[in-house]
């Protein structure tokens, strides 16, 4: 995992973070068994479907925001505090899904852009 701190103007700065495949696939295991008790899947009791089955109805992407809160809530804090950075608020100003590059299952990779 990296981190990068780029300063935009004298009180805006912009973090950047690379996360490995395995901590975000650890992250979207944490998201899905939040979540899945908030979906509904016909034929199944409310929280318990299975993963995949809940990824194929609403897509791939459906834990996506809950396991970047996940890990944002790990790296952010840290960051700050490493770089003696004061906070006004937090911003967000893009965040796009995870790409991921696989040549088999033992290796498979994944960043954000």
């Amino acid at each position: 995992m990296s981190t990068t701190v780029e300063k935009i103007s004298s009180n805006k700065v912009k973090l950047s973070f690379d996360i490995d495949a395995a901590k975000f696939d650890e992250a979207m295991g944490k998201a899905y068994i939040k979540v899945r008790g908030q979906v509904a899947i016909p034929g199944f009791r409310k929280g318990h479907a299975p993963r995949k089955m809940i990824e194929n109805m609403y897509g791939e992407g459906v834990f996506y925001d809950e396991a970047f809160e996940l890990i944002f809530d790990e790296v952010y804090g840290p960051t700050i505090d490493e770089n003696k950075l004061e906070v006004v608020r937090r911003s967000i100003s893009s965040r796009s899904a995870p790409a991921r590059t696989c040549s088999s299952p033992a290796k498979c990779s994944s960043s954000r852009t």
